[in-house]
């Protein structure tokens, strides 16, 4: 929902959050004692602290309620328009919200600083609310750079200090003087820093932000170069691979980048695709990737493909950004009731493969077998599970 503020939140049992719950208790108080302060000629009043003390529980407990309770108080500067009360009252308002602010500031104040300031949900899972301030955000750019996490902070220290000797980053950051230089030098011939001697100093300064572009370009550069090698070479590749052993071959995978191979498998050839899905538990930065690279890769495809998949909000969302790619193409998808069928797995069968993949971010494996036998049946399976629920539909 609309981080609890919108209108089921309030109408249907179950939708809205506790800490909901717990600011609409005291919002009334907040704007009635608000209200009240604004008839009481002195700006500091008992009505004035009372208003700022709900004011704080009702943004300590949900800050969109906080900012709505905010934004109700508002006109109650328009009481008067008299220009005398006018000032007065907003003199009273800005007292109001500048010091709830002040009280809350122990986790306002974070945020503005783009500290590691992490919301936590506790009946959710991790990967679905947990965030992170602009600090480590960054340091998860800079791994995908092949920048450990004492690489990123040194190299982000550095940036933020500019030249620098080893001791004063130490210093700085707390890590030892060793440890420092150590890092500086795998710094150094990662390309993200130099250094510079100056008095019989050594100054250790850090790879400038622009620079990081270049890098990139050049690798994408690389990247699609090797592309270019490897489609050269594939045909040979495919060659050395022994098709005609009768032992089922059977891979494994384990996290996000395993179950992108498995992804990257079912797309690689202009084929009827097959799919038993449950796509409302996905993890995100895996939608992300199906989003980005698998969607516009059947794009191209003139194959169609079918599916089967539970029924959900995300689930519609997945299948409307297929069909608008491949408008032309009507795939045959059909929704399943997920409380009376619940998908565990993917289930993927394609040419001689069937790929089962657990997209639950607490379990995220995947095998793919490949076996012509295999693939028939399971073929023969969907193809009985299809005929069953386009009975029950029509």
């Amino acid at each position: 929902g609309l981080y609890g503020i919108d209108p089921p939140s309030f109408l249907w049992r179950g939708y809205g959050l506790t800490s909901q719950l717990y600011a609409m208790t005291f919002m009334p108080f907040s704007l009635a004692f608000a209200y009240k302060s604004m008839k009481t000629p002195k700006i500091i009043n008992n009505n004035s602290l009372l208003a700022i003390l709900f004011l704080v529980l009702t943004t300590a407990g949900h800050l969109g309620m906080g900012i709505i309770s905010i934004l109700f108080i508002f006109p109650f500067i328009f009481l008067n328009l008299h220009k005398r009360q006018l000032i007065e009252r907003i003199k009273k308002l800005l007292f109001i919200v500048f010091s709830m602010v002040f009280i809350l500031s122990y986790w306002i104040v974070p945020i503005l600083l783009y500290n590691n300031y992490h919301i936590i949900s506790f009946w959710d899972p991790i990967w679905k609310f947990d965030s992170y301030g602009w600090y480590e955000t960054v340091k998860q750019f800079l791994s995908g750079l092949n920048l450990s996490d004492k690489q990123s902070t040194i190299y982000l220290a550095s940036l933020k200090y500019g030249p620098q000797t080893a001791s004063t980053l130490s210093r700085k950051t707390g890590i030892p003087r060793s440890t420092v230089i150590f890092t500086f030098n795998e710094l150094i011939q990662k390309g993200f820093a130099s250094r510079n001697t100056k008095q019989n100093a050594t100054y250790f300064s850090a790879l400038k932000p622009a620079s990081i572009e270049y890098m990139l370009m050049e690798k994408a550069a690389q990247t699609r170069k090797q592309l270019v090698d490897f489609k050269t070479i594939l045909p040979f590749l495919n060659s050395l691979e022994n098709k005609l052993s009768s032992m089922p071959k059977v891979q494994y995978y384990e996290g996000i980048e395993g179950l992108k191979k498995i992804v990257d498998d079912s797309c690689s050839k202009d084929e009827e695709v097959l799919f038993i899905s449950n796509n409302n538990d996905m993890h995100p930065e895996l939608r992300e990737y199906i989003e980005a690279i698998y969607i516009p890769k059947i794009a191209t495809h003139k194959s169609k493909g079918k599916m089967l998949i539970n029924d959900g909000e995300k689930s519609k969302k997945h299948v409307e950004k297929i069909r608008k790619v491949k408008s032309d193409q009507k795939d045959e998808i059909i929704f399943i009731d997920p409380k009376k069928y619940p998908f565990k797995v993917t289930t993927i069968i394609h040419d001689n493969k069937v790929s089962f993949a657990s997209y639950d971010p607490k379990d995220m494996t995947g095998i793919i077998i490949e076996n012509t036998l295999f693939a028939d049946h399971m073929r023969t399976v969907f193809n009985v599970l299809m005929d069953h629920f386009k009975s029950q539909n029509n």
